[in-house]
């Protein structure tokens, strides 16, 4: 059942965002490539957590080899009920979360989803994570294309 619906919810995000085209940004060329063939994903982590905890974080190191920028866009895990990408920001000498509607990864440059910056947020866990365990992860770019990655707990 739940592969049914995290099926249907990627092909669903897929289609939507296959139908709007991104819009080129000034002074870079119109390259046909498709984000994830052109982006790796280096030490990806998931914080330990007890559901009573109620969320984590999923951090990792994002490569563009591309010639073309790219936006992390969503990510779904069947780990939580909720899953949002989020920056950390410093507001008067205190740091908050909030949520941020993509993550734009640059050309030939490397974006990282780290403690205190961007990372996506796991929040309504279904269950405990337990260091060893590996937590299954989608990331899906503007171009409709998904890495699914399976994240180690540390």
């Amino acid at each position: 059942m739940l592969k049914k619906i995290s099926f249907a919810f990627l092909l669903i995000i897929s289609t939507a965002v296959a139908a709007e085209t991104a819009p080129m940004i000034k002074g870079e060329s119109a390259v046909n490539e498709i984000a994830a063939n052109v982006i790796s994903v280096k030490t990806p982590e998931v914080n330990m957590a007890l559901p009573t905890q109620g969320s984590t974080q999923v951090f990792m190191e994002l490569d563009n080899n591309g010639k073309a920028r790219h936006k992390l866009i969503a990510a779904y895990s069947p780990a939580a009920k909720l899953i949002q990408l989020h920056q950390t920001i410093e507001k008067n000498g205190e740091q908050y979360m909030q949520q941020v509607p993509m993550i734009s990864i640059k050309p030939q440059h490397e974006q990282d989803l780290k403690q205190g910056g961007f990372h996506v947020m796991l929040m309504g866990l279904n269950e405990s994570l337990k260091k060893g365990h590996k937590v299954p992860v989608v990331l899906l770019f503007d171009d409709g294309s998904y890495i699914n990655l399976n994240v180690p707990v540390e």
